[in-house]
């Protein structure tokens, strides 16, 4: 009886060290699983990379072909290019009324910024633009959601022009970081590429100048309620030294502009660049990051 005792008790306790082996064995692979599930969660399935990405408004994002801004600017340079331009966005926030919705802001450079640094489109995925040329918008924030900012070498920002047709203010004295403002906007987004990303370059281009061909005016001529666009310029250049951050005039003596009718020369509705002036803009970039390694 007293060996029939010791062998039971033989038995159970292997069994016992059996079932805490598969426990353990259990644990570690939901560990494992948890740890990868995390993983997949902070990123994305697809990565998309890129040397230079592109963000800003329908200067650079109307035309989205080989003869675009960005393709011309890829063969010049050399390197890989992403258009991450949406038309119609501005780089300031513009519900100022309603400063808690959120709404299209999402869109701006601002919330682009907030989203690419902390990886997170949730916002911008359930924004829905209901305006010509915005039918991509969707594939655009899929893929800057999926872009890997690390390994990106170069940020453009192309902005100012949607800011200067909807009267944006160009500062607030009060709040130099008020984000419904274009000083205000640059600042806050930059300030938090320069804590998130700190290696990344920056290159900020102004907009260029404008014609309105239903009045027979200029950019010289007409403000929308925040001032003229060259004040728009010179307030992302002034934003654009503070942060030691380089700058690229494509205001001041780009487009020929003598002659009213000069509108024809490089733009397709006195705005937006034709094929002449996407080439001039690459042309431009590609020859300051040759000046400028």
């Amino acid at each position: 009886m007293r060996e029939s005792g010791r062998g039971q008790r033989q038995r159970g306790s292997a069994g016992i060290r059996l079932w805490q082996g598969l426990l353990g064995a259990l644990l570690l692979a939901l560990l494992l699983m948890g740890l990868g599930l995390l993983s997949a969660l902070g990123r994305p399935g697809r990565v998309l990379e890129a040397d230079i990405l592109f963000l800003g408004d329908s200067i650079a994002g109307k035309c989205r072909d080989e003869t675009s801004v960005t393709a011309l600017l890829e063969q010049a340079a050399g390197k890989r290019v992403f258009n991450g331009a949406l038309g119609g966005t501005t780089l300031s926030c513009q519900n100022r009324e309603h400063r808690d919705t959120v709404m299209k802001d999402a869109l701006s450079l601002e919330g682009l910024t907030e989203a690419l640094v902390y990886r997170d489109f949730g916002v911008q995925k359930n924004v829905t633009v209901r305006e010509n040329g915005t039918e991509s918008f969707g594939e655009l924030v899929d893929r800057l959601e999926a872009l890997d900012l690390p390994r990106v070498e170069l940020l453009v920002l192309e902005y100012g022009t949607n800011d200067y047709f909807a009267g944006s203010p160009i500062a607030n004295p009060e709040d130099p970081f008020d984000k419904y403002t274009v000083e205000g906007a640059l600042r806050t987004s930059l300030a938090l590429l320069r804590e998130k990303e700190p290696s990344l370059r920056v290159l900020v281009l102004s907009p260029t100048y404008n014609w309105y061909l239903n009045t027979g005016k200029t950019c010289e001529d007409i403000q929308f309620g925040g001032g003229y666009l060259k004040e728009y310029a010179d307030a992302l250049e002034r934003v654009s030294g503070e942060f030691g951050l380089e700058f690229l005039n494509l205001y001041e003596d780009f487009y020929p502009h003598e002659s009213y009718e000069d509108w024809r020369l490089y733009t397709e509705d006195g705005v937006h660049p034709n094929q002449a002036g996407r080439e001039k803009i690459a042309r431009a970039v590609g020859e300051y990051l040759r000046e400028h390694p």
